[in-house]
């Protein structure tokens, strides 16, 4: 892969996703090809794992708080973005981004 801009992205249409932040690890769909960067908000502390498709969050993994404002991460496609609550449910949202 050649030299990639860090900005400017814009959202992929069709792409968006709502996955349920609960006490098991529950995973997004996959990452579709040409996308390498997502936006990711949540509506509750939850721990994420961005990682090829058996990807299983623990509570060890990354830390999202729900009061951060949304923030890009970088992913690869064909991965899932894995989460699991850090106290209560709740909601992630992300979004597929390209420039």
């Amino acid at each position: 892969m050649g030299w990639m801009p860090v900005s400017p992205w814009r959202l992929r249409a069709g792409t968006a996703q709502k996955v349920t932040i609960g006490a098991a690890s529950n995973s997004s769909t996959a990452i579709t090809a040409d996308t390498h960067a997502i936006l990711l908000s949540v509506t509750s502390d939850c721990h994420i794992r961005i990682a090829n498709a058996s990807a299983t969050a623990v509570a060890t993994d990354l830390l999202v708080k729900a009061a951060w404002p949304p923030i890009v991460l970088g992913v690869s496609p064909g991965d899932v973005v894995a989460n699991i609550q850090d106290a209560a449910g709740g909601f992630m949202y992300l979004q597929e981004l390209s420039h």
